[in-house]
């Protein structure tokens, strides 16, 4: 279905599907996990968004990385998911999100998340960052959001500090940030 059929209803979209003022953030099934590992073209013509992506190798090991937890852990399967970051207005993917992992005892979860190049300082980042903190916090057994960040990488520290996180260890060669329910 072609994107300007379907860009002022979101019926399409996973019931899942977090809505920003100009994002979806779309999680993917373990199938879909597949096709973004694999087959780019195949997921953007299910959702009927464009997408520019290519998948660089080391990218495309961890998605089927994330596939495997997945398969595994199937009803936790949105703490172990890649989330597509959809453009609302124009349908293009600019980029994906994830956790980790599955909140672990303390109640804390990683996320990642990239942007595609072309489509850096928009706000994407930092929009979708601050979208799935507010559905980690909403599930109610989160209580701290963490993310990494390579030494020197200052567009990425700059989206986390617009988010509220905070540096809680610079020791190492990369940087921790965190972020709490009560921040």
């Amino acid at each position: 279905m072609p994107f300007d059929e379907i860009r002022t209803s979101a019926d399409w979209l996973p019931p899942e599907t977090i809505t920003t003022n100009r994002l979806w953030i779309i999680p993917l099934d373990e199938e879909q996990l597949g096709w973004y590992a694999d087959d780019p073209k195949r997921l953007a013509d299910r959702f009927g968004y464009q997408t520019h992506e290519t998948i660089a190798d080391f990218f495309r090991v961890i998605i089927r990385n994330q596939r495997l937890k997945l398969r595994a852990d199937s009803k936790r399967w949105l703490w172990l998911t890649f989330w597509l970051i959809v453009d609302r207005q124009t349908g293009e993917q600019v980029g994906s999100i994830d956790y980790k992992n599955i909140p672990d005892m303390t109640g804390t979860v990683e996320i990642g998340y990239g942007i595609d190049k072309k489509q850096e300082n928009k706000g994407y980042a930092t929009e979708a960052v601050n979208a799935i903190v507010v559905h980690a916090f909403s599930s109610g057994i989160v209580r701290r959001v963490i993310a990494e960040t390579e030494s020197g990488n200052k567009a990425s520290e700059r989206v986390l500090r617009k988010a509220g996180f905070r540096i809680y260890d610079a020791e190492s060669p990369s940087r921790w940030w965190e972020i709490g329910i009560d921040e």
